[in-house]
């Protein structure tokens, strides 16, 4: 699927690539990228990344994450988006954060 996605950045079909990367990127999670249990998929995932951050950027889409060390939740993302008829950009501040996966309403 990483190559399915590069391929598609590469002829400019950023927007077909994206949710390839995307779902690449999941599978590859799912078998062990992230604790490193698995080398490969953890490879599979870092250019799946890489080729998923070319293809946002190519379809004028950037998007900016802080995630802090110390608690490893992500504490603000930026996304900007530019098209030849209008520029979005937005930001979101995450706050008052709930341990043990609950969620909280307002």
């Amino acid at each position: 699927m990483v190559r399915q996605g590069f391929q598609l950045t590469s002829s400019t079909d950023n927007n077909d690539a994206i949710p390839i990367e995307r779902k690449a990127m999941g599978i590859a999670a799912g078998l062990g990228a992230l604790d490193f249990s698995n080398l490969e998929m953890g490879a599979w995932y870092a250019e799946g990344g890489a080729w998923l951050v070319a293809a946002l950027t190519n379809a004028g889409i950037q998007v900016e994450v802080w995630i802090s060390a110390s608690d490893r939740y992500m504490h603000q993302m930026k996304i900007d988006m530019s098209t030849t008829q209008f520029t979005w950009s937005v930001t979101y501040h995450f706050s008052s954060f709930v341990a043990g996966g609950d969620t909280t309403s307002a």
